[in-house]
Parts: structure tokens; C-alpha cells; sequence
């Protein structure tokens, strides 16, 4: 169900979960409120103290069947709270299975927040490699168009070295092209 709500003090409040289940005929709604303070302790605290046993009074919740199950007063007491809490556990399965679906939905959508994180990053990296390759090419492209000017048509041992030339020798093969006195020196 959806976890935004306005406050009493009207702050916005976003990403609190709330499940809703059966409770016998009734829907139980279970409201885990998501606070950023959270106490130093390692478990819960839960005032028993502050439960009435009146025997007059309905069982609502588990805590309430637990609490009065540790305080019966007569097996016939325990027998029915029994058979109210293995009622419940039908309800409690419910909602494992509504709190594993959405599980399995966040650990999609993170699925495919990855992916599509990914394809960005393929494509990013696939555009700086062809820019790259592309950089090359013109590179290679002007210092043949520079050493034809100067010495003429470029004989086909040359060009398969000019071919797989690296950029720094393709660099090299620029800075020397005007100071070379022939193709020989200037490919040594």
C-alpha cells in the first residue's frame, strides 16, 4: 500500500510500509513507521504491564493472544487461544508471502536500475571508444595526405605500416615528415 502520508505537524512522510491483512472478518493494517532517530537497543520493548488480562476483553492481536495465553486461567482458556493463534498463522503467511512479493519486486526494479545503470555506461564507453578510433583514423588519414604531398604515391609496404601505426608513432611519423629526405628516412 502506499507509505506517504502528512504528519499531525504536517511534514511529509515517504517511505513508511504498510501491509494490510486478515484478522478473522476484519482487515488488520500493519503500519511500520520508517524513523531516521532510531534508540541504541538490540530488541523491542513491550509493556505488558499495560495489558488488561479482563477475560471480557477481545482478543485483537497476537501480543494480546500471547499475553493472555502466559496468563490463563483455565485449560479451556488456553485451548481457545491456541486455536485463535494457529488460525492466525494462515494470516501470518499471507502476510510473508504479500512481504516476499514485494521483496521480489524491489530486487527487480534494482535488477533493472543496474541494467539500464549499465547499458548507459556501455554506451558511454562505447562513444569514447569510437571517438578515439575515430581521432585515430583522421590522424592517420592527414599524415598520409602529408607524406603523399611531399614524396608522392605511398608504396604498399609504407601504407601497411602506416596502416597499423600507433598514435604516438603517428605523431612521430608527423613531427619527422617535413625533415625527411626520402620515404626510407622517414620510415626507419
Amino acid at each position: 500500500m502506499n507509505g506517504s502520508y502528512v504528519s499531525d505537524d504536517l511534514r511529509g512522510r515517504h517511505g513508511d510500509a504498510v501491509w494490510r491483512m486478515r484478522w478473522g472478518d476484519e482487515w488488520l493494517y500493519v503500519y511500520l513507521l520508517l524513523e531516521r532517530f532510531q534508540p541504541d537497543q538490540a530488541f523491542l520493548l513491550i509493556d505488558e504491564g499495560a495489558y488488561s488480562g479482563d477475560a471480557r476483553q477481545p482478543v485483537n492481536s497476537l501480543v494480546a493472544a500471547l499475553f493472555r495465553l502466559e496468563h490463563h486461567r483455565s485449560p479451556d482458556e488456553v485451548a481457545g487461544l491456541l486455536q485463535l493463534l494457529v488460525g492466525s498463522i494462515h494470516d501470518l503467511q499471507e502476510a510473508y508471502e504479500m512481504i516476499t512479493n514485494r521483496f521480489e519486486e524491489w530486487k527487480e526494479r534494482q535488477r533493472l536500475a543496474g541494467v539500464e545503470q549499465g547499458v548507459e555506461q556501455g554506451m558511454a564507453q562505447g562513444m569514447e571508444q569510437g571517438m578515439a578510433r575515430g581521432r585515430l583514423e583522421g590522424e592517420r588519414k592527414l599524415v598520409l595526405r602529408v607524406i603523399q604531398h611531399r614524396f608522392g604515391e605511398l608504396p604498399a609496404a609504407y601504407r601497411l605500416r602506416l596502416q597499423s601505426a600507433s598514435q604516438a608513432e603517428l605523431e612521430d611519423l608527423a613531427d619527422r615528415v617535413l625533415d625527411a629526405s626520402s620515404l626510407d628516412d622517414l620510415f626507419r
